[in-house]
């Protein structure tokens, strides 16, 4: 997902693409490719599995990361995301069944809007939330800056121009995703401040946001690149990942 979402706001930023494209468009383009159904299915089915796997490492914390008292949220951090990755899986079938759906910015705007209107103290609810993922975006910011990235992978054996590889792309991807979840909480924020849910969006709206900036072309661009390289940095950590606890599987 990150390589297609990245490489869709490259080419918005290079004048390419009129605008970047979030998670719904690109699963509109690659249905209407050469085995457009099949592709979609088999990404489906990845979100799906990587949905399991995040779940599992909330149940199971295979890394031996959350034995810390603190621990406690970063096995909820793993529950949001097999949230995530389940309705991102959920949003490519229905775009595969022909479904009608308006996006991922607009269906951030109706759950800001039934907050708003539904629950008691909503917009302290949506500012709190907005804060959360402001805070998510930082320690993706941190994780760039100072992570570990080789925690999870096993390096030996492999060139030294890998293992730079490796971090140079880890450590852009993480900042990208730092960015643009900042962008998401304090559009948020804002939206519940001023009562206005039209101001919510997701990543589609992030990227635009920042295409719509001073030296925007620029911004996407870098931020597009930095997409693409937490794509690669996954599908390397895929090939290479090792745990450090028995997980019970033998």
């Amino acid at each position: 997902m990150y390589l297609l979402v990245g490489g869709f706001a490259l080419a918005a930023a290079l004048g390419i693409e009129r605008r970047p494209t979030g998670t719904t468009g690109v699963f509109r383009t690659v249905l209407k490719q050469p085995f457009g159904a099949m592709a979609l299915m088999l990404l489906a089915g990845g979100l799906f599995v990587h949905a399991l796997w995040e779940l599992f490492r909330a149940l199971r914390d295979p890394d031996n990361e959350a034995s810390q008292p603190r621990g406690v949220f970063k096995r909820l951090g793993w529950i949001v995301a097999a949230a995530g990755y389940t309705s991102l899986g959920c949003s490519a079938l229905r775009t595969l069944g022909g479904w009608p759906m308006r996006g991922e910015d607009a269906a951030a705007r109706n759950w800001t809007r039934l907050l708003l209107l539904t629950v008691p103290l909503g917009p302290w609810l949506l500012t709190a939330i907005g804060v959360g993922i402001i805070v998510t975006g930082a320690v993706f910011l941190r994780k760039g800056w100072i992570a570990d990235l080789d925690h999870y992978v096993d390096l030996s054996g492999l060139a030294p121009w890998v293992k730079v590889s490796f971090y140079v792309v880890g450590r852009l991807g993480m900042v990208a995703r730092g960015v643009v979840w900042s962008v998401i909480g304090a559009y948020l924020i804002v939206a519940a401040i001023t009562e206005n849910p039209n101001q919510a969006l997701a990543i589609h709206g992030a990227l635009t946001a920042l295409k719509r900036q001073s030296y925007g072309p620029w911004l996407l661009g870098t931020v597009s690149v930095g997409f693409i390289a937490y794509g690669l940095y996954e599908l390397f950590v895929a090939w290479r990942r090792r745990f450090h606890v028995d997980v019970g599987l033998a």
